[in-house]
């Protein structure tokens, strides 16, 4: 007697919950090469802004530096919705941790106030202790006109750039780099998703400072932007790994992001 056909008529729901551990619904399929992907794509993007800036027969001028900023961020933000889309459960706040809710505000504003002591800190390490040459040390640059400058330092520098920023480091990167340590573990458990935590964390804040490191224009401003930009990596990306704590850490980079821009608005503008 031949036995019966049985088959599984039950999908996995939209919105699925994690797995085990720290990993991600079944349907979710992006993960290291993604984030490799991502990041060849903003070096190349990078790249590109820097060469069409410096173009001779191409106009130049405030709008023009500003126009590519802010195609340079949205072009990420287009990646990461694709990759959403094509390979994960296709909704940035499922893939990512987009969501934003007004009782992270004060967590964000608390730890952006840690992250200007920290600044402080490293400051004082520099010139105090190391006794590095006393040179500008921000890596903050807004065009010449009054108007472009606001737009540039806070509509792209404060509000898009951080979210862009804080999806692909401590979204993509971070958690592809988690999933990836969780996946080829050999044990499941609390140990496992631990060191997943911790390594995620470390290489996304050295890939998020190595980023950022082409702003030195000097061996004082290498080393505070270095260990500055390092510091805030490892705060935000140690936040936003705790579940539902994405939001805090974008928070706080947009508030971090808006004081330096504020600062050299109100000090050249």
């Amino acid at each position: 007697m031949a036995r019966p056909l049985i088959v599984n008529t039950m999908t996995e729901p939209q919105d699925s919950a994690p797995r085990s551990g720290l990993l991600p619904a079944q349907r979710v399929r992006w993960g290291l090469p993604d984030a490799v992907a991502g990041l060849v794509l903003t070096a190349a993007i990078g790249g590109g802004q820097v060469l069409l800036a410096r173009a001779p027969r191409l106009p130049h001028g405030d709008w023009v530096g500003v126009t590519l900023q802010t195609l340079f961020y949205l072009l990420i933000a287009a990646f990461l919705v694709l990759v959403s889309k094509t390979r994960g459960l296709g909704r940035i706040r499922r893939d990512f941790g987009f969501e934003l809710r007004w009782v992270d505000l004060l967590i964000g504003v608390g730890l952006a106030i840690v992250l200007q002591v920290a600044s402080v800190l490293v400051d004082q390490l520099a010139f105090d202790v190391l006794k590095l040459p006393v040179l500008p040390t921000g890596n903050v640059s807004l065009p010449k006109s009054r108007g472009w400058a606001v737009f540039d330092g806070l509509a792209i520098g404060a509000f898009l750039a951080p979210i862009v920023e804080e999806l692909f480091f401590r979204g993509l990167v971070m958690r592809a780099v988690r999933n990836l340590v969780i996946r080829r573990a050999k044990f499941e458990g609390p140990a496992t998703t631990r060191r997943a935590a911790r390594v995620s964390i470390l290489v996304s804040a050295l890939v998020f400072t190595a980023a950022h490191l082409y702003e030195s224009r000097n061996l004082t401003m290498l080393f505070v932007l270095g260990v500055w930009i390092f510091i805030v990596g490892l705060v935000t990306a140690a936040i936003a790994t705790r579940p539902g704590r994405h939001r805090p850490s974008m928070i706080a980079h947009i508030l971090t992001n808006g004081v330096s821009a504020v600062v050299v608005l109100g000090s050249t503008h």
